[in-house]
């Protein structure tokens, strides 16, 4: 779990954050072309009442290439120029946590700016404007009030005075995002070599948390920092993927870092893109002081992803949890990369 003191519950947490791009740098918004995706996490089913998150998201971006015109020795031909380009998306999460019902639902509206930095590389901003509503249900709670000499009693009252149990706010985040991608395509390899380098930082605005009728609690600047890559091994049908995620709001640090062993299972054709690769992932990540992610991946055609995972935990936890966590499932749409002749 992501905390700090000030804070009414977890921001929105998935274990498979490169999944989640809204939820870590605005400037990934339409980093890897037009992307559609669904997200559902259960978790603490055995300490608690569940924690549940929803998720589905979307992006794309305009060309990031353009036509230019050659002559050589063989006469004229046609080749790829990158050129800037906008990337736009949206995300609507639902969170809910333990007895009291504590809810979130969050809209994000994401912008992204890339300035081509080389052939193969891109600098991108981007700028999130959010609205989260924030809902508690207090007739599941139990407080020390409550507590008389024949034990608990849920007809005294409280002492508690809540001011709303129903409230929106407005949020902004920003980001900065390095992209560098390369691929080689062969009768025999299709090489690659993707690269995100990334930070941002999120809650702007330190909207106020005021459930109770005192609270003047601001949300604390959350500040993000991660990266991945993703490398073709020559000579065969596999690839390695790291990736790390660093993240600190207030006095509380999470850290995920891991990576996976990525398997396709046939190589795509050159020219006509008539036969696209199929992929097996599986790999393994650590979040400090609390989980081993255990991660598969399954990508078909170039298009279809279907990624599952379960958190492991390992903190102090792990005496009432009895090391279960919460499992984790993603659906993702991509559309193939373009072909030598495909229109």
């Amino acid at each position: 779990m992501f905390h700090t003191t000030r804070v009414l519950g977890q921001d929105l947490h998935f274990s498979q954050f490169n999944e989640n791009p809204s939820l870590i740098n605005p400037a990934l918004t339409g980093a890897n072309g037009l992307r559609a995706s669904l997200n559902y996490k259960k978790q603490w089913q055995k300490v608690t009442t569940p924690f549940k998150t929803y998720g589905a998201s979307f992006e794309m971006r305009s060309g990031a290439t353009k036509k230019k015109k050659e002559e050589d020795n063989f006469g004229s031909k046609t080749k790829e120029a990158p050129k800037a380009f906008f990337a736009g998306g949206l995300a609507v999460y639902r969170d809910k946590a333990g007895d009291g019902m504590l809810g979130l639902t969050q809209t994000n509206l994401s912008v992204a700016g890339f300035v081509p930095t080389g052939e193969k590389s891109y600098f991108s901003v981007g700028l999130q404007a959010s609205y989260v509503q924030r809902r508690i249900e207090t007739g599941g709670l139990i407080f020390p009030n409550q507590y008389a000499e024949g034990g608990y009693d849920a007809n005294i009252n409280s002492g508690e005075e809540f001011q709303n149990q129903n409230f929106g706010y407005v949020d902004v985040g920003a980001g900065a995002l390095w992209t560098y991608r390369n691929e080689e395509r062969g009768l025999k390899d299709h090489l690659e070599k993707i690269i995100h380098i990334g930070g941002s930082i999120y809650h702007l605005t330190q909207p106020q948390q005021k459930f109770l009728l005192k609270d003047n609690d601001k949300l604390a600047f959350k500040i993000v920092a991660h990266g991945d890559v993703l490398f073709s091994i020559p000579n065969t049908r596999t690839a390695i993927v790291p990736s790390m995620l660093f993240q600190k709001q207030g006095s509380a640090i999470e850290i995920i870092a891991g990576g996976l062993f990525k398997y396709y299972m046939k190589n795509d054709t050159k020219y006509t893109g008539y036969v696209k690769r199929n992929a097996l992932c599986g790999g393994v990540y650590y979040r400090s002081f609390d989980a081993v992610i255990i991660y598969g991946l399954l990508e078909w055609q170039e298009q279809f992803a279907l990624g599952l995972s379960y958190d492991l935990t390992v903190s102090k936890l792990s005496q009432a949890s009895k090391l279960r966590g919460g499992v984790e499932l993603t659906l993702r749409y991509t559309p193939p990369n373009a072909y030598l002749y495909q229109k």
